[in-house]
This record gives structure tokens, sequence and C-alpha cells, in this order.
């Protein structure tokens, strides 16, 4: 899930950059670890209980995230994953 994180962290900031190619790229790569991971171990144990996170995927992956799990409050991220990524649509080189 940290790759998620990751890999969802710089979509936002590739979308900042209006690098919609970028932002594509980062949009699969989040779509398709989050499906890995549901896919690996879809129920969870978490202290009182489970959770399925296959409903969990599915609120995120059709933009009801709101109505499934309230208590799941994504915020935008302060500072990209990683460093190593240039957003600017228009670099030539980093």
């Amino acid at each position: 899930m940290m790759t998620s994180r990751e890999h969802f962290a710089n979509l936002w900031f590739a979308g900042q950059s209006k690098n919609w190619p970028l932002a594509q790229f980062y949009l699969a790569e989040t779509r398709s670890h989050l499906r890995w991971a549901v896919r690996i171990v879809p129920v969870r144990r978490i202290p009182g209980g489970e959770i399925d996170l296959r409903g969990l995927l599915e609120a995120v992956d059709k933009g009801s995230l709101e109505d499934a799990k309230p208590y799941l409050r994504p915020r935008i991220p302060e500072q990209p994953a990683s460093r190593i990524i240039n957003f600017d649509p228009a670099a030539t080189w980093p």
C-alpha cells in the first residue's frame, strides 16, 4: 500500500503541473496496485473487527468514497512522495 500512496501523491502533483500523460500514468499505477493489494488480502483485520477492502476499492474506483467509508478523509499531499520526478510537462531535463 505504500507504493499506492506514493503513486497517488505523485498523481496529485502531476495534475497540479498539468502534466496529463504523467498523471494518467500515476492513476493507472495507483489503480493497478490497489487492485493487487485487494486481490491478495481482500479482508484485513483491524482493532475491533475486520474491514472488507473490496468495497473500499470499489468506492475509490467509482468516486463514492464518502458514501462508503465516511471516516476516511484523504488529504491533499503537501509534497511529492519522491523528489526524483520533475512534474513540469515542458521540462527537457530534470
